[in-house]
């Protein structure tokens, strides 16, 4: 099933960019289906359509389409993030990044914001080895390393600290990949943090979840 999506994924980009943007549709659709391997592959599909469109030289009206192309995939896949199975939210995790990476305008506002409450609900229910563990963390720091990061996402001081304490146990993790995207991310809202005087969390130090997430960086070095 992989390998069929991916080969159908390139081939589009022969494709008029309207057929593009109905097949995206289409696929979006199917996070809602009833077996858990339909929405796995309909979360592969679109970050392969995702990344057919971003390999897309444009030509007239091309940045539109591929922001139109992001826009259908987005509400599935951030829905997607809240699925029963690991491998679905992995898949969603991945899609996603691939749009925050661009810097689409699709990933912007309250959608930014919203996907960022949910990435942080996400890292504080998930299993340790998830598969989804990784890119949610890679997603969390492309989310905070942009300009403005903390104004556009809200969720206040008292949000950073119950992030810091969702954070902490993937700075111990078995996986060195997985901790060292943990420590990116605590790098990105630490940095965003100074970036936008949103500091006085980072000096607390009675019951502050921080210290006890720099430690367990040292820890882990």
């Amino acid at each position: 099933r992989r390998g069929g999506l991916g080969v159908a994924a390139h081939g589009l980009r022969a494709v008029a960019p309207n057929d593009v943007l109905e097949a995206t549709r289409r696929l979006a659709v199917l996070h809602a289906a009833e077996q858990w391997e339909v929405r796995h592959a309909a979360m592969l599909g679109l970050k392969y359509l995702i990344a057919a469109a971003s390999a897309d030289d444009g030509g007239e009206g091309g940045i539109a389409w591929r922001d139109a192309v992001y826009s259908a995939v987005v509400p599935s896949a951030a829905a997607a993030l809240g699925d029963s199975h690991d491998d679905v939210q992995a898949a969603a995790a991945e899609a996603l990044l691939a749009i925050a990476s661009t810097g689409s305008p699709a990933l912007a506002g309250e959608a930014r914001a919203s996907l960022a409450a949910k990435l942080w609900e996400l890292l504080a229910d998930i299993d340790e080895l998830a598969a989804s563990a990784l890119p949610v963390l890679k997603l969390i720091s492309v989310l905070y390393s942009r300009a403005g990061a903390l104004r556009d996402l809200g969720g206040g001081e008292e949000g950073l600290e119950a992030s810091m304490t969702s954070l902490r146990p993937f700075l111990h993790h078995i996986s060195p990949n997985v901790r060292e995207e943990a420590a990116k991310a605590l790098e990105a809202v630490v940095a965003a943090s100074e970036a936008e005087g949103v500091a006085a969390w980072l000096g607390a130090e009675d019951g502050s979840a921080l210290p006890d997430a720099l430690q367990a960086v040292l820890q882990a070095v």
